[in-house]
């Protein structure tokens, strides 16, 4: 009896949590945890716009409203404009604009895996089943 309590409470988790995939986001699978996997296979998004300073590339203002969409399993190809390859990268990440959520934090694991990075841009992808918002720092040497 309890054996059988336990496969129902184990097969009841995996239907709600492919109920909560399906009503949030149609690029999660709950049973092998692939989340956007089939955007592997896709080319990064270009990204041209930030500005680089002093030898410091920022993607957007620190401001909420110019975050930069992040969503699952994409991959973003940030054009730094530094002119040589970054010595050190880091990405900031929210969940939201505004509310809960909506502090920048420092990028940690599958948030922001480093595809790419050489002398014309850093290409980090979402490895994740959550929804983003991006803001990229890379840094080469102090002029």
């Amino acid at each position: 009896m309890a054996r059988r309590l336990i496969a129902r409470r184990g097969l009841a988790a995996v239907a709600a949590g492919a109920v909560a995939c399906a009503l949030t986001s149609t690029a999660c699978d709950v049973l092998t945890g692939g989340c956007g996997d089939e955007l592997e296979d896709v080319g990064p998004v270009e990204y041209s716009d930030g500005t680089a300073e002093g030898g410091i590339y920022r993607s957007s203002s620190w401001s909420s409203s110019e975050w930069i969409d992040f969503p699952p399993g994409i991959a973003v190809r940030f054009e730094h404009k530094l002119g040589e390859e970054p010595r050190a990268w880091q990405a900031y990440v929210a969940t939201a604009r505004e509310g809960d959520g909506s502090n920048l934090v420092l990028a940690t694991g599958s948030e922001a895996e480093l595809v790419d990075i050489d002398d014309e841009a850093v290409t980090v992808r979402n490895a994740t089943c959550v929804d983003f918002f991006i803001v990229m720092v890379a840094m080469s040497a102090v002029e």
